[in-house]
């Protein structure tokens, strides 16, 4: 039980890096995205 609780604590701690590096990413890209509709979109549509 306590080997098992010993491995899981850096299991968890990478789970929730990758979730902050996930949601950065999602953030970036999705403001990204929108930047580049914006600027491209905005100005064929004008």
């Amino acid at each position: 039980m306590g080997c098992r609780g010993a491995l899981s604590t850096p299991a968890l701690r990478a789970l929730s890096d990758w979730h902050i590096f996930a949601r950065l990413t999602t953030y970036l890209t999705t403001s990204g995205v929108v930047r580049y509709v914006v600027t491209y979109g905005g100005s064929e549509a004008g």
